[in-house]
C-alpha cells in the first residue's frame, strides 16, 4: 500500500455502552490499518436527542477534524454517513483543501430535505469526489437524490473464518438480530411463529422501543413460552450465537444493507430475508430465501423450508461460500482503491 494518511469522519462507532453501534465502520478502520494506511479518527458516539444537544455533538465533531486534519494533514477525508456527517467533511475538506469521499449505509439518504438543509446537503455531496453506497438500492437512493453523484457500490464487510461445523441439537431454532423497531420487523417474525412447527423457538437480540409490546404480543399470540429475549450479545460472541441457530430471519421494513444476513452466512446459517434495500443481493438461492416485507405466512413457509434442511452441510457449505464474497479485508482493498483514485 502506498503511503497515504486517511482521516474518518463518522457519527457512528461503537462504544462501551453500544458495542453495535456503527461496528461495520470500526471493521472498515481496522481493516484499513491491516494494510498499512494511516488512519486518523473522528467520531461521535453521543446518541443524545434534542435539538440543542444534537448541534453541539456536531459542532464538536466539526471542531475535532478540523483540529485533527490541521495537526496531522491528512491525504484524503472519508465521512460515514451523509447526514450530516457531509456537511462536516465538506467545511473540513474545503478549509484542509483535501478531498472527500462520502459512504452513504441507507437511512441517512433519503431524508425528504427541505430549505436551507436540503441546499446545504446538496452543496456538500457536490463538493466529494465520490459516494461510496453499502448497495445497488442505497446507490439508487442517491442518484435519485443527488443527481450526476459519482456512486460506485461497496457494501460493508465481515470477517470470514475457516468453517466450523454446527452440530445442531435440540429443538429448531430461528434467530433474529437487531434493533428492536418497526422497520427492523420482530414483529412480523413473531405473527409467522405460530404457523412454523410446533418445536420450533424464536430467539430476538437485540433491544428498542419494541420490546415490551413484543412480549406483550408473544403472549397474545400464545407463543410466549417459544420465544427467547436476549437484550445483546457482545459482537465476539455472535458468530456463535449465528451457528447454534437454524435460521436466521431478516423481516425488515426498511433496510440500507443487512449486516447481520452477510454475517449469519458466513457462520454457516442460512437467512430469509425482506425484499426491501439491499437484502435481497445478500443470498443466493442456495444459501437463503427473499420474501415480500410484512408477509408473515411467506415468511414462514421459507423459514419451514429450510428447517427441513437442518444438518445439511451442503446449505452451511453454500452459506460460506457466498460470505466470502463479504470478506472485509477484500472489500477493504476495494474501498481503499476508491480513496487511491481520488487522490491521484
Amino acid at each position: 500500500m502506498p503511503d497515504m494518511r486517511v482521516l474518518v469522519l463518522t457519527n457512528m462507532l461503537p462504544s462501551p455502552d453500544h458495542p453495535h453501534f456503527g461496528i461495520f465502520v470500526a471493521r472498515r478502520i481496522a481493516s484499513y490499518r491491516s494494510l498499512g494506511v494511516e488512519v486518523d479518527v473522528v467520531a461521535n458516539t453521543d446518541r443524545t436527542k434534542g435539538t440543542a444537544r444534537v448541534i453541539a455533538k456536531y459542532v464538536r465533531l466539526l471542531v475535532g477534524a478540523v483540529a485533527v486534519s490541521v495537526r496531522r494533514r491528512p491525504n484524503i477525508i472519508e465521512a460515514h454517513y451523509l447526514y450530516p456527517t457531509a456537511i462536516v467533511a465538506a467545511v473540513v475538506g474545503l478549509l484542509a483543501r483535501r478531498p472527500i469521499v462520502l459512504v452513504a449505509h441507507g437511512s441517512d439518504v433519503d431524508l425528504d430535505h427541505h430549505g436551507v438543509v436540503a441546499t446545504v446537503m446538496k452543496w456538500a455531496v457536490r463538493r466529494s469526489s465520490r459516494v461510496v453506497a453499502n448497495s445497488p438500492a442505497t446507490a439508487a437512493t442517491v442518484l435519485s437524490t443527488y443527481p450526476g453523484s459519482d456512486v460506485v457500490v461497496i457494501p460493508p464487510g465481515v470477517v470470514t473464518s475457516a468453517a466450523v461445523d454446527k452440530h445442531l441439537t435440540g429443538p429448531p431454532v430461528v434467530g433474529f438480530v437487531g434493533s428492536l423497531a418497526d422497520h427492523k420487523g420482530p414483529d412480523v417474525l413473531l405473527e409467522a411463529l405460530p404457523l412454523l412447527p410446533d418445536d420450533c423457538r424464536v430467539r430476538i437480540v437485540g433491544e428498542g422501543p419494541l420490546g415490551d409490546s413484543l412480549e406483550q404480543r408473544a403472549a397474545t399470540l400464545e407463543v410466549a413460552d417459544r420465544v427467547e429475549f436476549i437484550d445483546r450479545v457482545p459482537p465476539g460472541e455472535l458468530s456463535s450465537f449465528y451457528r447454534a441457530i437454524d435460521v436466521l430471519a431478516v423481516p425488515s421494513r426498511r433496510e440500507g444493507f443487512g449486516l447481520v444476513a452477510a454475517e449469519a452466512l458466513a457462520s454457516g446459517t442460512p437467512v430469509v430475508v425482506s425484499d426491501v434495500g439491499g437484502l435481497p443481493t445478500i443470498p443466493t438461492d442456495d444459501c437463503g430465501t427473499v420474501v415480500p416485507p410484512d408477509d408473515p405466512p411467506k415468511l414462514a413457509v421459507a423459514i419451514s423450508a429450510w428447517l427441513e434442511r437442518r444438518g445439511d452441510e451442503s446449505v452451511s457449505e453454500a452459506c460460506r461460500r457466498r460470505a466470502s464474497e463479504f470478506d472485509e479485508l477484500v472489500l477493504a482493498r476495494q474501498a481503499f482503491a476508491v480513496l487511491e483514485s481520488v487522490t491521484k
